[in-house]
């Protein structure tokens, strides 16, 4: 997260892909929740401190549409207000449309 806060999520996302795409025909993503800060998303089994901000995890489903995903330790019991719940459903739709996204480029493309 140090390095996400000091060059930004959407440079250190990047590097990370284009290395985890590198050489491969596919990619599987597990969106773990606790990766969220603890103060926005208190709905997860492990909450913890300074992770993602809600903009910087729906930047992060945006960019990795490519992916099939999974989402872990999403806990509704702690999350009284439903906002985990709401933002994890956030970040998987901006993922299932990027992955559409995508989809529907490479077929234009062959």
């Amino acid at each position: 997260m140090r390095e996400v806060k000091r060059r930004g999520v959407e440079s250190v996302m990047a590097e990370a892909l284009d290395r985890v795409w590198r050489g491969v025909d596919g990619v599987y993503v597990t969106f773990d929740t606790d990766s969220i800060d603890a103060a926005i998303a208190p709905g997860t089994t492990g909450p913890e401190p300074g992770g993602f901000t809600s903009d910087e995890i729906i930047a992060v489903g945006r960019m990795i549409g490519e992916s099939a995903v999974d989402n872990v330790e999403l806990c509704p019991v702690y999350d009284y207000s439903r906002t985990t719940a709401k933002l994890v459903w956030t970040v998987l739709t901006e993922m299932l449309y990027a992955n559409a996204k995508h989809n529907v480029n490479a077929l234009r493309r062959s």
